[in-house]
């Protein structure tokens, strides 16, 4: 947090760096937000859609001893605003006369200089006179660390009982990739028989079967997934893993439909949701391709059901059928399996080599002891 913090103190304390400058120019008596004309540093703003945030301070220039050296990030780090405290209004006076917190909500065209309308959260002692300029400056946010602190403590004081798969994995990363799991061979020969009837229909001319055919180092990985409780796919950009995890996906849910009891639950989620949306795409094409082949057995996926989690304000209520696909972010997963707790039997993490061990814990601690963890990654480590 102290090294996050520290990259904003160059911009913050050299004015010369480049910076929006903005100059007051009125207030906007209906909404109560205030207008500002934007001097300098226009493409780098950018509108905020959470009110609550306040992603910026707005600092005046020229103001005496340069208060914002006394802004303590740290305090208010993982504050929304309003905030039901009064620690905004404890800092020094300099503080609270020359620094707001503000959202920028608005940019217009004029046939000058940009107009930009701010919202802002100020003390009484801040205040706005036309024509006074202020910088605008990034502020330090960070809700993530307390999570991920509070989840490791939790998963220390339960690793005293029996040591869970996160803890192995940062301590025996490659004995987990060993450990083979116990119904190893029963789903290896149904795979077999998937991949064997997929390959057959496409040599009967049957092209919705064609993309249903895994390459030789596809089934390699999808093996692999089969035999062991880890499995990294590794490949370049464009070499097809998220088409393998979506498949192999498809795969396993039908081999544990038809060999296990119960709901199984897959869990994906990736760094980007532009790997979430692609994974989608291509796990929904794959099974429109099944439904579209003609007296193929498929009564597996009339249980397939997909929650797409776009917030963690979502409807929590279980979804029908027996194989249930949940995709979001880290923290909507976390979010969600604080609400219902859910465990996963199978735990996707798609751009795994681009997520720092912390943030994947949060997801990883809540994998059933003998699920299975698939990652991908562009780059090959020891």
């Amino acid at each position: 947090m102290l090294l996050s913090v520290k990259e904003f103190w160059p911009e913050r304390l050299d004015e010369s760096r480049p910076a929006p400058i903005v100059e007051f120019l009125e207030s906007d008596p209906v909404t109560g937000n205030d207008r500002f004309i934007l001097l300098e540093g226009s493409q780098e703003i950018e509108l905020v859609t959470d009110s609550k945030l306040f992603e910026f301070l707005l600092c005046r220039l020229g103001a005496e001893g340069n208060p914002i050296l006394l802004f303590d990030d740290l305090k208010f780090f993982n504050r929304v605003f309003p905030s039901r405290n009064s620690e905004w209004y404890q800092q020094p006076a300099a503080v609270l006369s020359n620094i707001a917190l503000v959202n920028p909500v608005a940019i217009e065209a004029t046939a000058g200089n940009p107009c930009v309308t701010l919202k802002l959260y100020k003390s009484p002692k801040f205040k706005l006179e036309v024509g006074q300029k202020f910088r605008l400056l990034k502020r330090y946010i960070d809700f993530n660390t307390p999570k991920i602190v509070r989840n490791f403590l939790e998963i220390d004081v339960n690793s005293r009982l029996q040591k869970p798969l996160v803890l192995r994995l940062l301590e025996e990363p490659n004995a987990v990739g060993q450990t083979r799991m116990a119904n190893e061979e029963e789903f290896a020969k149904e795979e077999t028989r998937i991949y064997q009837l997929y390959r057959s229909l496409s040599q009967l001319d049957i092209e919705a079967a064609t993309p249903l055919i895994f390459t030789r180092s596809q089934r390699h990985a999808m093996r692999s997934i089969l035999r062991r409780q880890a499995t990294i796919i590794w490949g370049p950009p464009g070499t097809g893993k998220t088409h393998t995890l979506a498949l192999s996906i498809l795969y396993l849910l039908e081999i544990m439909y038809l060999h296990t009891q119960g709901t199984v639950i897959v869990w994906m989620t990736a760094v980007t949701n532009a790997a979430i949306n692609q994974f989608l795409r291509k796990f929904e094409m794959l099974m429109d391709k099944m439904r579209a082949i003609p007296h193929l057995q498929k009564d597996w996926l009339d249980e397939v059901s997909i929650v797409h989690l776009t917030s963690g304000k979502q409807s929590v209520v279980p979804p029908p059928g027996r194989l249930r696909v949940v995709t979001g972010t880290v923290w909507q997963l976390w979010k969600r399996e604080e609400r219902i707790h859910e465990k996963a039997d199978i735990l996707v993490i798609d751009e795994g080599g681009q997520m720092n061990i912390g943030t994947a814990a949060l997801v990883i601690r809540w994998l059933n002891d003998n699920g299975r963890l698939i990652g991908t990654s562009h780059y090959l480590s020891n």
